[in-house]
């Protein structure tokens, strides 16, 4: 709250949407390709790409920042995550 406050002079609504997005799904991705969630709550969240990329981005910086190493397979079932998500919207 503070950063979102204090940090920022001027945020739009969109903005501050797609930050909460960002901390509350942080895990998602990530949990769906190691763990089995369920790809359904990605495909529930119906996001726009950029809002896929984004959220790809923060998972492959956050699996980075626990485990080294990991991301030289990440990147390619992150690219699939995306696409099977877009592709759910499109039906």
């Amino acid at each position: 709250e503070r950063i979102l406050t204090e940090e920022f002079t001027v945020l739009s609504e969109k903005e501050i949407q797609r930050i909460c997005l960002l901390v509350v799904y942080h895990d998602l991705m990530g949990d769906i390709i190691y763990k089995g969630r369920s790809i359904q709550e990605l495909f529930n969240l119906n996001l726009s790409k950029k809002e896929l990329i984004m959220l790809a981005a923060i998972t492959e910086a956050d699996i980075e920042a626990i485990c080294k190493g990991w991301t030289w397979e990440l990147a390619e079932k992150l690219d699939s995550l995306i696409d099977q998500a877009l592709k759910e919207a499109q039906d």
